[in-house]
């Protein structure tokens, strides 16, 4: 089966209705996320980007439950505010305050791009702010933070990430940065 020949599923799925922090009562079993004749494959960028694809589409749909089907018990990531590099339970922990806190959480991918063990994404997370965001409170703000991601997978899971996003602009969307036209200058 050719990569390309398969309809990513992160094409027509949306956010569904979750418990307010993130978590989908409706997770069914993702492992239909990894088509049986990639399985035995092992860093095959093809399928690396295919992974990264459905870890975003599961994510966006189910929230943080789907990561045990994506990320290796031994992931960590780095990640734009953050000084400390974040294991997996902190990392489902910072998922569920995003998808808690802006409704219709979801990430476009711009670009998708592969090397050996490593993808490299390009994207766009937006969402509306409608609740506590890094001690900011629900503004009703609609907002669009460009981000790139460079993954890491190891036996067909995602073993690390370096999530960089503009924090500038998040806090500018979120009304507690102003921007002024002398920093333009």
């Amino acid at each position: 089966m050719n990569p390309d020949d398969i309809r990513f599923l992160h094409s027509n799925i949306r956010p569904q209705k979750t418990n307010g922090k993130g978590d989908s009562d409706m997770l069914p079993t993702l492992q239909r996320y990894i088509p049986v004749d990639f399985q035995s494959k092992k860093n095959d960028p093809e399928l690396n980007k295919y992974i990264v694809r459905n870890y975003y589409a599961a994510i966006d749909r189910y929230g943080k439950a789907s990561l045990v089907y994506f990320l290796r018990e031994d992931f960590s990531a780095s990640m734009t505010g953050f000084e400390e590099r974040l294991d997996g339970q902190s990392f489902g922990a910072v998922l569920s305050m995003l998808y808690g806190a802006i409704r219709g959480f979801h990430h476009e991918l711009i670009e998708v791009t592969a090397q050996g063990d490593q993808v490299n994404v390009r994207m766009q997370a937006s969402g509306v702010h409608t609740g506590e965001l890094f001690g900011v409170p629900a503004t009703g703000n609609a907002i669009a933070v460009p981000g790139q991601v460079v993954f890491t997978l190891q036996d067909n899971r995602i073993i690390a990430a370096e999530i960089e996003f503009d924090l500038s602009l998040l806090m500018q969307q979120l009304g507690v940065l102003k921007v002024t036209e002398a920093q333009y200058a």
